[in-house]
């Protein structure tokens, strides 16, 4: 299923440009695998954030994959960043098929970023002009630790870091 549009304009702008949360488009799919599923993968999901696992997939833990397509317009040497807001047990994320930032260890012993914000800046040269996708993989213990995985900005670093900061 195709994620929904989503366009980040102005990002290669000199000055600081629009912040974009993504709350709807997300798919899902349940793996342990340590890079992202391919895009026909039949396990993928439509999901929205926030998505609390013990509400939608109470059986679910270990690792998950989300995906969200971000068309749009290529952003040069920009410096952009992925904030995820809130999140339960770890994450990381990739764009378009590059990491490009971790919360830790996802081997034991697994970094607890439980309820605390993560911030991954990158390259606005990772985004081309046609067709860009983050994916986010998360790592929750079962009971009583869910997953959980709130909202997600992307958009100039110079933007989210104070916000990031700040929390």
């Amino acid at each position: 299923m195709a994620a929904s549009a989503l366009i980040i304009a102005g990002l290669a702008a000199a000055e600081p440009g629009p912040v974009e949360r993504l709350v709807e488009g997300a798919i899902l799919v349940g793996t342990d695998q340590a890079t992202p599923p391919a895009d026909d993968d039949p396990r993928w999901r439509p999901v929205t954030l926030p998505d609390e696992w013990r509400r939608r997939r109470p059986e679910r833990s270990g690792f998950a994959w989300y995906r969200f397509a971000l068309p749009g317009t290529a952003a040069g040497d920009a410096r952009l960043a992925i904030y995820l807001t809130s999140l339960a047990m770890n994450a990381e994320a990739w764009v378009n098929g590059k990491p490009v930032g971790s919360g830790g260890r996802f081997e034991e012993p697994v970094a607890r970023n439980f309820n605390r914000p993560l911030l991954f800046p990158f390259s606005g040269a990772l985004l081309d002009g046609t067709h860009n996708v983050i994916h986010v993989r998360l790592f929750c213990y079962a009971t009583p630790h869910h997953g959980y995985l709130g909202p997600i900005e992307v958009g100039p670093d110079a933007l989210l870091q104070p916000r990031f900061e700040r929390q």
